[in-house]
Parts: structure tokens; C-alpha cells; sequence
């Protein structure tokens, strides 16, 4: 069994969910949705969606998230465990999404904002447990001293990374990451991209858009 990242003991291994989109089309939101899009995710790999600025990836992103509806075709999500249902807290265990832009709506200190991601599991009531993991994923981003800094005075970079970490603390099946690396220096890439392996290894589906293939 694949050992666990050592800064992110929480993250259990999973037999995991991939998903398999067939023939996605959303007129007017870039080539890859105007011509069709068709690709199998599966568990356990990064997975990289690359096309340049405009094509119309943060489109589809929001597409498997949920957030567009697409003109026409589909979106199946293939998993090995028991059937998830319907409530909004099966689907927080099934896909997690960084958007493509950090700009957080109140002035929260970084571990608020990674908290936010842990709601299905305190539902507003965060314990220490959770405390503890918010600081593991930010610690594994290189980014624990920041834990007390208010959001609005964070850097561009330190934003990318509180908002992955977030990503992480929800712990999903499906991780849907929209240019997880930007912004960043080549030391915290590296870090961020180690933490993203780890979490494949440990059975999550990573997809991650970004207008440049992997270095």
C-alpha cells in the first residue's frame, strides 16, 4: 500500500471515482466545448487538460462541476465503492473544484478559508480534528505561518495555495483543479505538485486545466 504524504495523514487511501464525459458541447464557450469534448478520468493519476487561454477549459471544468449545463452530452461519474446519492454532502465527498480566480468574498484569516472546505464534515461547527487538517494542508503547501493572515493581505501566489488547500481539506473523490500552479515560484510548484501526486497515489482523480503542459 502506498504510503501517505507525511504532512497529510488524513488522507485515507480510496479505491476512488473517475469520470467518463462523452461528446460535451456548450456553444459560444471556446473550441474544446464547440467541437465535442470526450475524455476518460480515471482514479488514482493527474490528469492534465491543456489548450490555450480562451479555448474554454475553465468552461468545462465548470461543466463536470455542475456550475454550466452543457448543451449536450454527458457526464458520468464511475464509482467502484457503493453508489453516492443525491444530498449535498455526498456530492462534496465526490468533486471538489478550485475555481480560476482567489478572490474570497470577506476578509477571512487562511485557515477560515481551508475550513470552508471541511464544511460536509463539521457542518459550521469545526472541531479540533478539523483545526488540525486545515494546518496540515496548509503546513503541506508551505504555507502554515500564514494561518492567521487576513485573506486581503495575502499575495497573489499565497491565495493560489490557501485555495488548494482548501481543495484538499474536502477531502473528494475527484479533485478539479483550474491553473492550480499560477502565480507560483518554481520551489512552491514543486511542493504543490508532490502534495497533488501524493493524493493520486493515495487513489483521488486529479484534472487539472492549465495552458501549459506539465514541466
Amino acid at each position: 500500500m502506498t504510503s501517505a504524504h507525511p504532512l497529510l495523514p488524513f488522507i485515507h487511501q480510496a479505491s476512488g471515482a473517475g469520470l467518463k464525459v462523452t461528446e460535451l458541447r456548450l456553444k459560444g464557450r471556446g473550441s474544446i466545448l464547440d467541437d465535442g469534448y470526450s475524455a476518460a478520468f480515471t482514479d488514482g493519476k493527474i490528469h492534465y487538460i491543456t489548450a490555450p487561454n480562451g479555448a474554454g477549459k475553465s468552461s468545462l471544468l465548470a461543466c463536470l462541476t455542475g456550475l454550466l449545463k452543457a448543451d449536450s452530452g454527458s457526464i458520468e461519474v464511475q464509482k467502484k465503492e457503493k453508489e453516492a446519492g443525491q444530498s449535498a454532502l455526498e456530492k462534496a465527498a465526490m468533486i471538489s473544484w478550485l475555481p480560476p480566480d482567489d478572490d474570497f468574498t470577506l476578509p477571512q484569516c487562511a485557515i477560515d478559508v481551508v475550513l470552508a472546505g471541511r464544511w460536509r464534515f463539521h457542518l459550521g461547527r469545526p472541531t479540533q480534528t478539523d483545526q488540525g487538517i486545515a494546518m496540515q494542508c496548509l503546513d503541506a503547501l508551505g504555507i502554515g505561518d500564514l494561518h492567521n493572515k487576513a485573506s486581503t493581505d495575502l499575495s497573489s501566489g499565497q491565495k493560489r495555495r490557501v485555495n488548494l488547500a482548501r481543495v484538499i481539506a474536502q477531502d473528494a473523490a475527484i479533485m478539479l483543479l483550474d491553473e492550480p500552479f499560477r502565480g507560483l515560484d518554481a520551489t512552491a510548484r514543486h511542493s504543490c505538485r508532490e502534495v497533488l501526486m501524493a493524493l493520486a497515489d493515495r487513489g483521488r482523480t486529479i484534472i487539472i486545466a492549465d495552458p501549459m503542459p506539465p514541466e
